[in-house]
């Protein structure tokens, strides 16, 4: 089990998060999963002491150093991974440059190397370790596993095989409405012919779309939630052709289209009323974090509104 950072807020959150997250550590560790990870900017302090007070929980290039663990499985030498932690909050040179000028030296079998890491990928004038993308693709490392950025990235090389997979792992499970999509850990295969295989498992309880709904063809104001709770409907379905349904659904919904309740239903937009719009839905809780307004005027409204500008 591999961790990018950024898995508590500070030390501070001791109950809040350590406390789960270290209960969640010994029940791997129990059941003989080796758990690895590197420390990010906001748990620069917090892994640390974590990793110090549990066996076998491996913390990745402390303090800011470079530094690999080989894992094995059945004796043999499978992968290694690269790790490189935080030593403080902010850092504003890329570790990469600093691994390229002095490399990790290659083990004496050919196994896959994966590099571990927290940091700010291809962005200009941040202080949390900015790297580009040629310096991971100088490295020569069979993949790249990266932390920082709530969004996954490594969707693109899902199933896969011949290219470096390198990306976000993103956050387990979206924070806001923003952070939309699936989200979850990924599974990293590696077959006897050293291709490696990316998948993300998408077991978010909770997850956040956004969707567009018509308002096109609805005569009655009553008739919009309706058409929202039937959306929402169809949207959990297509879901489950394709993954276990989450728990909970939000959706912040754009209404589109033209209907002659425009005026009306602009209205109870702008009151919330169906912000709190939500139903079951083959047991996943749909509910609507925001309706936005994206409606256009019916043409009779257009012809009335470019009969006033005539007349004036």
């Amino acid at each position: 089990m591999l961790f990018a950072g950024d898995v508590v807020e500070s030390t501070n959150a001791r109950f809040e998060a350590m406390l789960p997250l270290e209960e969640g550590i010994r029940r791997l560790l129990g059941a003989g999963i080796q758990v690895i990870a590197v420390a990010g900017n906001h748990d620069v302090e917090a892994l640390p002491r974590l990793a110090a007070l549990m066996d076998g929980f491996t913390l990745l290039g402390a303090g800011g150093r470079w530094e690999s663990l080989t894992i094995t499985k059945n004796e043999p030498p499978v992968a290694e991974v690269i790790g490189w932690s935080f030593g403080e909050r902010f850092v504003r040179q890329s570790p990469v440059a600093e691994l390229l000028a002095k490399p990790v030296e290659k083990p004496s079998l050919p196994i896959s190397r994966i590099g571990l890491l927290h940091a700010d990928l291809d962005a200009s004038g941040v202080h949390y370790a900015p790297i580009r993308q040629a310096e991971l693709d100088n490295t020569g490392y069979d993949a790249w596993l990266l932390g920082h950025i709530h969004k996954p990235s490594l969707d693109r090389f899902a199933a896969s095989t011949g290219s470096q997979p390198s990306g976000y792992l993103g956050s387990l499970v979206g924070l806001d409405p923003s952070e939309a999509g699936p989200h979850g850990p990924w599974l990293l295969r590696i077959p006897y012919d050293g291709s490696l295989h990316m998948e993300q498992v998408p077991l978010a309880p909770l997850r956040w779309e956004h969707v567009s709904v018509t308002i096109d063809g609805l005569e009655h104001i009553e008739d919009v939630p309706d058409r929202l709770l039937g959306e929402a409907e169809k949207f959990v379905h297509q879901l489950g052709e394709s993954d276990a349904g989450p728990r909970a659904l939000g959706l912040r919904v754009r209404l589109t289209g033209a209907s002659p309740q425009y005026e009306e239903i602009r209205q109870r937009i702008a009151a919330g009323e169906w912000n709190g719009l939500g139903s079951v839905v083959d047991g996943t809780a749909v509910f609507f974090n925001k309706i936005i307004d994206a409606m256009e005027l019916p043409l009779e409204h257009r012809a009335f509104n470019l009969q006033r500008i005539l007349h004036l």
